[in-house]
């Protein structure tokens, strides 16, 4: 929930070599994660679309209050992206895939600079994320 295009796509190829099942009702992106009950509306659309799946990936944090109240306990697993220093906080519940911000800022800085320099860059930067545990 709140991805879109490339990042759906590629969502759904490495659930698909874990095993992991999605279905394309499941990949929802029509909302912008800060419009007022986006949250909750994603998830009452998932809702209607058939049965829920056993675990969902929040593409961000901001969605993740909204969605987490409406579920409730409907749906065992949740994780949200998170970015480090952000100041939305999970749910109880919930966990959190946290990217470094420094890092990310640092990787995109010195992309720039090459980009600048008349250098090519990877079109693909891994940050490992770091598991935070629902509480």
């Amino acid at each position: 929930v709140g991805w879109s295009g490339p990042m759906q796509r590629a969502f759904a190829a490495t659930a698909a070599r874990l095993g992991l099942e999605t279905r394309p009702e499941w990949l929802r992106s029509d909302l912008h994660p800060l419009q007022a009950d986006s949250g909750e509306r994603q998830f009452r659309a998932l809702q209607a679309a058939g049965p829920l799946p056993d675990g969902v990936l929040v593409g961000d944090v901001h969605l993740l209050e909204g969605f987490a109240g409406a579920a409730g306990s409907s749906i065992p697993r949740l994780v949200s992206h998170s970015f480090t220093g952000t100041t939305v906080a999970a749910p109880p519940g919930a966990s959190l895939l946290e990217v470094d911000t420094a890092e990310f800022g640092r990787q995109a800085h010195v992309a720039l600079a090459r980009l600048i320099a008349g250098e090519t860059v990877d079109r693909h930067i891994v940050l490992p994320p770091r598991l935070i545990p629902a509480p």
